[in-house]
């Protein structure tokens, strides 16, 4: 028998001594010829991997891949720059400024292919509206406000979403999506479906669940925007601190979004939505909406408004347009 290893000539037996004596399991091995493979492809990738002066060890649950072997990220979008594909967005609102009417403006554009503000992708999509708070009936109603084609959008409403959660039913969560085919799902508020026994406040609690989100959003290659209630005590030097709960909230997600009123001279039903957190493309500009006699959204165009003008504005009811 020959010192090379590349010109060693073994039995089978032989074989599994080679892939045992380092590091391979018994249980490793004969799943490998369970799972169809020959002996001697087994001791061909084995040789490789020694070879490489690595173990044939599986007893680690995280396996780390060289650099090398990744291909880099091109992001895509759901709505560019505020929404991206496979990961979850934000969306932080006060009550009453119509959180709701936006994320169904966002739904109904998407249903019949119409652009959404500064987009560039004319596509009719299947959405999926989850909601703790909101009946069918009323999503329905804002849906049609808004023109929608409600046969591209599905409702988990306020009576059929109880017990659902990212903690301990996350594969009922991501069947959910899997089986409407949603591009884009909302769920509103986030906490709402966090789970009884996580601490929203602790990040060692939340970011995992988080992580769970982002991963999932990835496998049903879709956008996820968590709505989120405003912490007032939690505003100002840091427009991202308004969201509900951990830091950390904010601190995971690849983009954020808030809802303000506005008194500029369009009307006092008009409301502004500023990007105030964007890692995959620079921030967009805040979007402007109206909300329509019949409670629907209608898209009116954008604002001088910035991130720097709620912070420096935080608290006060009234936010000024930035001028020069």
């Amino acid at each position: 028998m020959t010192n090379d290893i590349n010109d060693i000539k073994l039995t089978d037996e032989e074989i599994k001594a080679f892939c045992t004596c380092n590091g391979m399991s018994d249980e490793q091995y004969e799943k490998l010829i369970r799972d169809g493979y020959s002996t001697d492809e087994i001791f061909k990738s084995a040789k490789e991997i020694v070879l490489r002066g690595e173990s044939l060890a599986d007893d680690c649950e995280f396996k780390p891949k060289l650099a090398s072997e990744f291909t880099g990220r091109k992001t895509r979008f759901v709505w560019y720059p505020y929404i991206p594909i496979g990961d979850y967005t934000v969306l932080m609102a006060d009550g009453v400024t119509g959180k709701t009417i936006f994320c169904c403006g966002i739904l109904a554009t998407m249903s019949n292919g119409r652009l959404l503000p500064g987009d560039r992708i004319k596509e009719a999509q299947k959405t999926l509206f989850i909601s703790a708070e909101d009946t069918g009936d009323k999503l329905h109603d804002i849906l049609k406000a808004s023109g929608a084609d409600l046969d591209m959008i599905h409702i988990l409403d306020c009576t059929e979403s109880e017990g659902l959660n990212f903690t301990d039913r996350a594969e009922e969560f991501k069947k959910l999506i899997l089986q409407t085919r949603a591009r884009l799902v909302i769920i509103d508020p986030w906490h709402a479906f966090l789970g009884a026994d996580v601490d929203i406040n602790r990040v060692n609690a939340v970011r995992p669940v988080f992580q769970r989100l982002a991963n999932i959003a990835k496998d049903c290659d879709c956008g996820l925007v968590l709505v989120s209630h405003v912490n007032k005590r939690a505003q100002g030097e840091n427009a991202n601190n308004a969201a509900t709960g951990s830091t950390d909230f904010v601190n995971a997600a690849r983009s954020a979004m808030r809802v303000i009123f506005s008194e500029e001279p369009d009307g006092e039903n008009c409301r502004i939505v500023v990007h105030t957190k964007s890692n995959y493309a620079q921030a967009g500009e805040s979007v402007k909406f109206r909300i329509n006699d019949k409670g629907g959204c209608v898209w009116a165009g954008f604002s001088e408004i910035t991130r720097r003008t709620v912070e420096k504005e935080a608290g006060r009811g009234y936010i000024e347009p930035e001028r020069g």
